[in-house]
């Protein structure tokens, strides 16, 4: 679980973002140094960007820009990160509380959770040290809702071999991890409804589509990688 609090008294000063009344339009950035990693990220601390360098084959170092966000009172996590020998970007992200479960955020929800990844984006490509030609969306494909992981938690607490509080639960398992402890308790795979799954990924790819076309109408959806979230300059 990832710890949040002060990196110092600079990060303080600047989480605050520079348009208060419409939203979010850019986010103040901190260069973090520390051997740092996917597995091993920095401290975050909400509505800062902070970017290291992920050390990658060689000298070859990767920028990598992170960002903690509360929306709809879940903390989301959102990654940008340099692909080695690419010219574009990925970025994905995620809740601390549920991982990469799908989630149902209320109509202000998603509005601010649009306007954060913009925001997100256009606060790294104003940096002069990074170019971002292209940028592809990787939403982890879930096959269960933050829902479903309540659900499945309450069923745990109910089965007689589990020594586990809700609280211990939440703290040492994670999205997957969760289902797994089910079933090491109740001998059988806890159910999950596939359809909301299929819906999920549908709507994924709309919702990608109408934000690029809004915010960031210089970018289209590329041909070569139809199957996939990736948008590269027109």
């Amino acid at each position: 679980m990832l710890e949040c609090f002060f990196l110092n008294d600079f990060m303080e000063q600047g989480a605050h973002m520079e348009n208060h009344d419409k939203g979010p339009s850019r986010f103040q950035i901190v260069d973090v140094e520390g051997k740092y990693d996917f597995l091993k990220p920095p401290p975050l601390r909400e509505n800062v960007i902070v970017h290291y360098l992920q050390p990658g084959f060689g000298n070859e170092k990767f920028h990598r820009f992170m960002l903690l966000r509360v929306i709809d009172g879940l903390r989301y996590i959102f990654t940008l990160w340099e692909n080695p020998g690419e010219n574009y970007y990925g970025i994905n992200f995620k809740t601390e509380e549920y991982e990469y479960a799908i989630t149902h955020l209320s109509q202000g929800g998603r509005k601010k959770l649009t306007d954060t990844l913009s925001a997100f984006l256009d606060s790294v490509r104003s940096r002069a040290d990074v170019s971002v030609d292209g940028i592809e969306f990787l939403p982890a494909d879930t096959n269960f809702s933050s829902h479903e992981v309540d659900t499945c938690i309450n069923a745990i607490l109910a089965l007689p071999k589990n020594p586990f509080s809700r609280e211990e639960i939440k703290e040492q398992y994670k999205g997957r991890d969760i289902f797994e402890l089910y079933k090491t308790f109740a001998r059988k795979n806890f159910p999950i409804k596939k359809d909301e799954f299929r819906n999920a990924l549908r709507s994924r790819r709309r919702f990608f589509q109408r934000m690029i076309s809004k915010d960031l109408p210089e970018l289209e959806l590329d041909d070569k990688f139809s199957d996939r979230y990736r948008f590269k300059k027109k």
